[in-house]
């Protein structure tokens, strides 16, 4: 299922931006792209792979506490207030599983996007309409639709001992609308998540109060929710270390699709206020690069990252749909990369060569390395550091190496070719559609 999910939204992209080039051809027209709490489970059980230490033998009173990792429990729901909810008027929820209160890792799910009515018709082949009951949200975890930094059972996982809040993606608005929007008769869609994400944030400021050090992340439609939300978790959590990891969302796109999707979902309204250079934007120039640069000089000691292959068929499968070309968009990605880098001292990006879309929610978050073999995971590591330096960027391209690497080969679509189907890795199916539109 889950799976499957992933290639039909790869094949729905090519759908769509054949019939984007229709309309264009005979219409002149074209695009793409809670405070709320259920019943917890009382009672702490270990989360799958992470043990609660036993006593230490020979402990006696005066000795000083052993130093024990936090205590984890199992993944809990937590029903949507009053104002969450998903496209088609569903119920929202969001799941957490407990650990360190002074650790707490938000993680926004992707999925596609929909911003007219021809997106909107077929958005069901690109996302989800509804979140996830409990039972399947674990299945999930269990097939590994849901691994990367949410895998507790995985030792290198520098998040397995946090808090993890992991927020589903139901509303076509990645993660910024407050909108109900008719796009055709009886095509009516509920943009919330803008809703849903601060019912999220403000679960986070209940619970883990004192949190010292929190990161907001998000794959695709979740990197730039994480983008968004993480600017109003960095004014929360003011005398925390706060760092937003955009992973695979990177912001190429055309101006017409800035203007059809900031008014379709009505994003105006959510831009934090606080910030001078976001609210002053035109809605024409609220760009990903806009936010980021605001975002970052607004506060300047904390850190933003950012995560894509250097060929992410994805994204420039969706930046054709809005209009684009498909084949510039790894060079108009490094350029915007290389421009933010210069007015955010504090922003850091690791490209790796490949197609593969998103690295998080993946398994190969473990594994995945730039073109000098450094490893994803660890980099990250130096990044959340903060008694050191930020670790540099690195960036796959064909040119200024005395070698250039291929940044096109992509090691683990090689791996999967050589196995079968039921024998692959969940990202696979990413693996399945490397073909030009």
């Amino acid at each position: 299922m889950w799976a499957g999910a992933r290639l039909v939204r790869l094949l729905m992209v090519r759908v769509l931006a054949l019939a984007a080039l229709a309309a264009a051809c005979s219409s002149a027209e074209g695009s793409r792209g809670g405070d709320g709490r259920s019943g917890e489970v009382d009672g702490a059980g270990d989360a799958a792979g992470v043990e609660t230490p036993a006593p230490v033998d020979g402990d006696v009173a005066g000795d000083p506490a052993p130093d024990l990792p936090p205590r984890v429990e199992p993944w809990i729901a937590v029903e949507g207030s009053e104002g969450t909810g998903c496209s088609g008027g569903d119920l929202f929820r969001f799941f957490v599983r407990k650990g360190a209160t002074d650790r707490v890792l938000v993680d926004f799910e992707g999925g596609g996007a929909c911003w007219n009515a021809l997106t909107c018709a077929v958005a069901s082949a690109t996302m989800s309409a509804k979140a996830p009951t409990l039972e399947e949200f674990e299945d999930g975890l269990a097939k590994g639709a849901f691994s990367g930094v949410l895998d507790t059972a995985q030792p290198e996982n520098p998040f397995r001992e946090w808090t993890l809040v992991h927020v589903p993606y139901c509303t076509g608005d990645i993660h910024w609308g407050s909108a109900v929007k008719e796009y055709a008769d009886g095509l009516v869609f509920h943009h919330t998540g803008f809703a849903n994400g601060q019912a999220v944030l403000s679960w986070v400021y209940e619970n883990a109060a004192d949190a010292a050090q929190v990161v907001v992340s998000g794959c695709s439609a979740g990197g730039y929710g994480a983008l968004l939300h993480g600017a109003y978790a960095a004014k929360h959590y003011a005398d925390a270390q706060v760092t937003i990891l955009v992973d695979a969302a990177g912001g190429i796109t055309t101006p017409q699709f800035v203007l059809d999707s900031i008014a379709a979902w009505g994003v105006a309204k959510n831009l934090p206020d606080w910030i001078p250079g976001l609210v002053d934007t035109p809605e024409e120039e609220l760009t990903f690069q806009r936010m980021v640069e605001e975002i970052a000089k607004a506060y300047p000691e904390q850190r933003l990252a950012f995560y894509s292959t250097a060929h992410d068929q994805d994204q420039a499968a969706f930046y054709k749909l809005m209009g684009g070309d498909e084949g510039a968009w790894p060079e108009a990605l490094a350029e915007s990369l290389a421009t933010l880098a210069g007015k955010a001292p504090n922003f850091r990006y690791f490209v790796p060569p490949g197609y593969l879309h998103c690295v998080t929610p993946h398994s190969i978050f473990f594994s995945k390395q730039s073109h000098d073999e450094t490893r994803f995971v660890d980099w990250l590591g130096d990044l959340l550091d903060r008694n050191a330096e930020a670790p540099p960027s690195q960036l796959c391209q064909e040119e200024g190496f005395a070698r250039p690497p291929d940044c096109t080969q992509d090691l683990e679509c090689e791996a999967c070719l050589q196995l079968p189907a039921e024998q692959q890795p969940f990202y696979c199916s990413w693996c399945d559609g490397i073909v030009t539109l």
